[in-house]
């Protein structure tokens, strides 16, 4: 007896799991309402059409033609100057041009005249007093402060140039990583002035 219950009871249950079995049916865009398909078609035509308006010209440039560090170094690296024209940083150009030009000259300069005292010098030890400095500076002591004295600038000299070229390529890389930075003009810092009895101070609020 309990048998046969058992097994009238387990075939109600399959009965039952057969019975509540739907089968999905596929929804067609007929069955889709309306203002669903209206925002579908609506992000489709901004995806399509009007998606670069929501972008400043300055960040569709950079879309467009992504402004990358590394070249903007090596560029800088080979010719001073080259990457901020890259990079359309095209006042930085000329002012770096203009210190390694400066910093050139003045070491050969330098350099021509610490050759000048140097030669004398040589000359004077041996014994030639016919040099163009015989008259106005006779002392051989003097000539060789005189050399000394454009050897050091002479060194200075290409110190600036060295250092302005490092600046140089310093300057392309730092600004080819600024242009990735998000300024778009939505980003703010506003500062408020907190006037209260109990406390006084002052709040940053950083809006996106």
């Amino acid at each position: 007896m309990k048998s046969n219950f058992l097994i009238y009871f387990i075939g109600l249950l399959i009965c039952g799991q057969i019975c509540g079995q739907e089968t999905e049916q596929p929804i067609s865009d007929d069955q889709v309402p309306m203002d669903n398909r209206k925002v579908k078609d609506t992000l489709m035509s901004f995806e399509a059409v009007n998606w670069r308006e929501q972008f400043s010209p300055r960040r569709l440039r950079l879309m467009d033609d992504p402004k990358t560090p590394a070249k903007a170094t090596f560029l800088s690296a080979v010719l001073p100057g080259l990457g901020q024209l890259y990079l359309g940083k095209y006042l930085w150009a000329p002012i770096f041009w203009a210190g390694i030009g400066t910093s050139v000259h003045f070491f050969v300069l330098n350099s021509k005249e610490y050759n000048r005292f140097r030669n004398i010098y040589k000359r004077r030890i041996i014994g030639y007093t016919d040099d163009e400095y015989s008259v106005l500076i006779p002392d051989n002591e003097q000539i060789l402060r005189g050399m000394e004295f454009y050897e050091n600038y002479r060194d200075i000299s290409a110190i600036f140039i060295a250092v302005s070229y490092v600046l140089n390529v310093i300057h392309a890389n730092v600004a080819a990583h600024f242009l990735q930075f998000n300024v778009d003009e939505k980003l703010s810092i506003r500062s408020n002035v907190l006037v209260d009895p109990t406390q006084t101070g002052l709040s940053l609020s950083l809006e996106f």
